[in-house]
């Protein structure tokens, strides 16, 4: 009887200690079961308004898969500002905002090489569906279901609750870890690197700038320029086909080395003004620092005590990694048939 009573105490603690994996786990189960149902629903009633316009679908999952699981933390779980990072200071300065808006100017190109290069392995999906929106969407309703809606309850859910879960581990492993989490919530292998790769630079915004509205500017602007490219290449198209015009042939030697020039001088801005935008912020942070250095002693210590519980690359990790590889398989086998 007490064997069991311990087992299931120790069972209680490593859930605990580990919640944010299995947060996320749980995240990306409610997800796959959410894909699902639109797969059903669109076999069972195809000529629904709702999978007739691809913005609404876009907005509808959004809303399901982020704002209802966020809606969840807050009410069920009862969530505080601190948990959700909602506590950090808002305002964000007009130095930041300049930083901030520099940091996804030079983002933006990497990120498109790394999509380029997934593209040669994987079809770019998304891109054929963001490409539609210009041909059956308002300017309006695509900024709101590609930039808008995403940059918000993304931001809250991934940086805000998530990342939260992680403050007594090392940032290097909390911001990978957001990373690798985030690229996974995409459910989409052309997706993933470039995912990755965003949700650790997100990660790392707000750990430096103290502020949820930093990230969620950063998020806005980058899907802000794909909603824009989309929405002029869905009109293009329909203009190109309608004068009979060629398809430009889009995967060349010439344009893998235009690209992987851009990313090369991006990635050199990126890296120049993330550390620019890390100095800066820390000077900020120490000139309203309000712990004492026995209080940061202190904080370190039970954040170490805490560190050593916390697994966060360990069993839980590699069964969110095995659900996520399981659907892959599943969702490609099926395409195939």
């Amino acid at each position: 009887m007490n064997s069991n009573l311990k087992k299931r105490n120790s069972l209680t603690g490593y859930i605990k200690n580990n919640r944010g994996n299995f947060f996320m786990l749980g995240i990306l189960v409610y997800q796959i079961a959410v894909v699902f149902v639109f797969a059903l629903m669109f076999r069972l009633f195809p000529g629904s308004p709702v999978f007739q316009k691809t913005w609404v679908l876009l907005a509808l999952s959004q809303l399901l898969v982020s704002a209802l699981p966020f809606i969840f933390v807050v009410i069920i779980r009862k969530a505080s500002k601190k948990q959700i990072r909602l506590n950090l200071p808002a305002p964000i300065g007009g130095v930041n905002f300049a930083l901030l808006l520099a940091i996804s100017v030079c983002a933006y190109p990497v990120t498109i090489f790394i999509s380029y290069v997934t593209m040669l392995i994987t079809p770019n999906t998304i891109a054929d569906l963001l490409t539609g929106i210009g041909t059956q969407s308002s300017l309006p309703a695509v900024i709101f279901s590609v930039a808008l809606l995403p940059a918000v309850f993304e931001e809250l859910l991934f940086r805000g609750y998530l990342f939260a879960q992680y403050d007594s581990v090392s940032l290097k492993k909390a911001v990978i870890l957001n990373g690798l989490f985030f690229g996974m919530y995409h459910l989409n292998l052309q997706q993933l690197p470039y995912a990755v790769f965003l949700g650790a630079l997100l990660a790392l915004v707000v750990y430096y700038s103290r502020s949820l509205i930093a990230s969620m500017l950063v998020h806005f602007l980058l899907n802000s320029v794909s909603a824009l490219v989309s929405y002029a290449a869905g009109t293009t198209a329909v203009q190109s086909a309608s004068a009979g015009a060629e398809d430009i042939e889009f995967f060349s030697s010439g344009t893998f080395i235009v690209l992987a020039g851009l990313a090369a001088v991006a990635t050199t801005g990126l890296i120049l003004f993330l550390r620019v935008f890390i100095k800066y912020n820390r000077k900020r942070s120490a000139r309203r620092a309000t712990h004492t250095a026995e209080n940061l002693e202190q904080a370190n210590a039970a954040n170490i005590s805490v560190e050593r519980a916390v697994r966060p690359f360990g069993i839980s990790f590699w069964i969110i990694v095995i659900v996520y590889c399981a659907y892959m398989f599943l969702s490609g086998m099926v395409s195939l048939t």
